[in-house]
């Protein structure tokens, strides 16, 4: 059996624990896996793979530019086999705000419109607040949206609010799908 891709944008490096954890999970379960950065991806050939998770983080309202050209270049080698999708955004966390919540859905919705591309499963996972890694505006409007959002604003710790159980779950769930459709 060909390997599965798991291939990701990042800003900060959360999405790739995400995505590494996913391997990790894929990999127990006896798959070979491949996992690249969407910034080192120019020349992948999805065509290599039996199946295909790509994931990005939400960051002013987009993902990763090079992460999105990618995923559209290769929309067709996506739609022949399983595939999922994973976004990571701490707007998920405003758990008393749906309005936001279905913003983060329709960015989804729009990346998959923008892309053409529609994967089996998708999900948002709840990111990290990695106030090490910004710049002091930054730090400030990250610490105003975790402020809103009822959540730690020390902007001397990074905060890792990822249910790590939800993504092994996807990732578990993910390598089920495509058990079935081996032939």
């Amino acid at each position: 059996m060909k390997p599965i891709l798991i291939v990701y944008g990042t800003i900060e490096g959360h999405t790739r624990k995400v995505s590494n954890c996913i391997a990790k999970v894929l990999k127990e379960e006896g798959f070979r896996v491949e996992v690249i950065d969407s910034d080192k991806a120019e020349s992948v050939e999805f065509d290599r793979y039996s199946a295909i998770v790509a994931g990005a983080p939400i960051h002013v309202s987009r993902f990763p530019k090079k992460f999105t050209e990618l995923i559209a270049r290769n929309a067709h080698s996506l739609a022949s086999r399983p595939t999922a999708f994973f976004s990571v955004c701490l707007g998920i966390l405003q758990k008393d705000e749906p309005e936001t919540q279905q913003a983060e859905r329709d960015f989804v919705s729009n990346f998959f419109a923008v892309t053409g591309w529609q994967p089996e499963k998708w999900t948002i996972f709840s990111g990290a607040l990695m106030y090490s890694k910004y710049g002091w505006l930054k730090k400030r409007v990250m610490r105003m949206i975790a402020r809103k959002a009822g959540q730690k604003t020390d902007i001397d710790h990074d905060y890792d609010f990822t249910d790590w159980s939800e993504v092994r779950k996807f990732a578990y769930d993910f390598g089920q799908t495509v058990q079935r459709s081996l032939p």
